[in-house]
C-alpha cells in the first residue's frame, strides 16, 4: 500500500467520513491484526486516532497495531487490571486547564503539592496507570480534539531529594515513551517544568544526551514563568503560574469526575485484551 495520505480537497471540505471509509477499508485487509479490539473501534475512537496522526492512513495503522501491542503484549500488567474506580492514587494530582491554550492545545498540569505524600509509598507502577487515564479522557472525551495536542506543566516546588530518589530515573522514562509515543493518537507538543530545584536540572542534562528526541520538547523556567507565558497564555493560567486566573477559575472541576464516568471502556478494553491473549 503506498503512504496513503488523504487529500487536501476533502481536508477542506470536512468529510471525515471519506477519511474514515478508506481507514475502515485497509484494517478489513488485515483484520486479523485488529479483530480482538473490534469492540473498541467505534467511529469516533477511529476518528480520533485519524484526527492525532493527521489523517495519514498508514500512520494511522500504525498506532491502532502499536496500541493493541502495548496493552496486549508489552504492558498487560497495567492494563488488564485498569480500572479508574481501583486506581490507587486518589488525589487529583494531574488536573485540566479549563482554557485552551493556543491553537486550542489542550493543557494538563500538576504540581509537587497535589501528589500524594511521600510516606505513601507511591512509585511509577501507581503513578502510570493515573497518568493512563487522564491521557485517555483526551481520547474519549465526546467530540475530541481536532489534533489532540497536548501541552504539560510540571510545577516541581516543594520537590526535594526524597522525590528524587523515589521517582526519578531512566526506566520510566522509556516506559513512558513505549506507552504513548507510536501507540496514541495524543500530540505532545511540549513540556514545562517550573520552579525545578538543582538536582532536576543535572537529571534533564542525562536524559537530554540519552534520549534528544524526546527532550527536544521538554523546556525548562527555572525562576522565570515569564519565558512559560511564550508557549501558554496568562489568560488560561491561574495566579500561582503568574496568570490572571484564581485557581479554582482556571481548573476544570469535571475532569476528574469524567474519568470515573469512563469504567465502561475499561472493562471492554480489558475483554478486549483477554481475548487477544487467547488468540495468540
Amino acid at each position: 500500500m503506498s503512504r496513503a495520505l488523504i487529500s487536501p480537497e476533502l481536508l477542506s471540505s470536512h468529510d471525515e467520513e471519506k477519511c474514515l471509509e478508506t481507514l475502515k477499508q485497509c484494517m478489513k485487509k488485515q483484520w486479523n491484526s485488529f479483530a480482538a479490539f473490534g469492540p473498541l473501534f467505534t467511529d469516533e475512537f477511529l476518528l480520533h486516532f485519524m484526527r492525532g496522526r493527521k489523517y495519514r492512513v498508514e500512520n494511522t495503522l500504525e498506532t491502532l497495531k502499536n496500541y493493541i501491542q502495548v496493552r496486549a503484549k508489552k504492558y498487560p500488567e497495567i492494563f488488564l487490571h485498569l480500572l479508574p474506580s481501583s486506581i490507587v492514587i486518589k488525589e487529583d494530582c494531574i488536573r485540566k486547564l479549563k482554557i485552551a491554550g493556543l491553537d486550542g492545545v489542550t493543557i494538563f498540569a500538576t504540581r509537587v503539592e497535589w501528589w500524594p505524600p511521600l510516606d505513601s509509598g507511591h512509585g511509577w507502577d501507581e503513578i502510570i496507570p493515573k497518568i493512563v487515564v487522564a491521557a485517555d479522557m483526551v481520547l474519549l472525551a465526546p467530540k475530541g480534539m481536532d489534533l489532540l495536542r497536548v501541552d504539560c506543566i510540571v510545577d516541581m516546588e516543594g520537590f526535594n531529594r526524597h522525590h528524587f530518589q523515589r521517582l526519578f530515573g531512566i526506566r520510566p522514562c522509556i516506559k513512558m515513551m513505549n506507552l504513548f509515543y507510536k501507540a496514541f493518537p495524543l500530540r505532545l507538543r511540549t513540556v514545562h517544568f517550573v520552579n525545578s530545584p538543582s538536582c532536576f536540572d543535572m537529571f534533564f542534562v542525562v536524559a537530554k544526551k540519552l534520549l534528544p528526541k524526546y527532550m527536544n520538547r521538554v523546556i525548562l523556567h527555572s525562576g522565570n514563568l515569564d519565558t512559560l507565558h511564550r508557549y501558554i497564555p496568562r489568560d488560561t493560567l491561574p495566579t500561582c503560574w503568574n496568570g490572571k486566573l484564581s485557581l479554582e477559575n482556571a481548573i476544570d472541576p469535571n475532569f476528574n469526575k469524567d474519568i470515573l464516568n469512563n469504567e465502561h471502556f475499561y472493562e471492554k478494553l480489558q475483554q478486549c485484551i483477554r481475548k487477544y491473549n487467547l488468540k495468540n
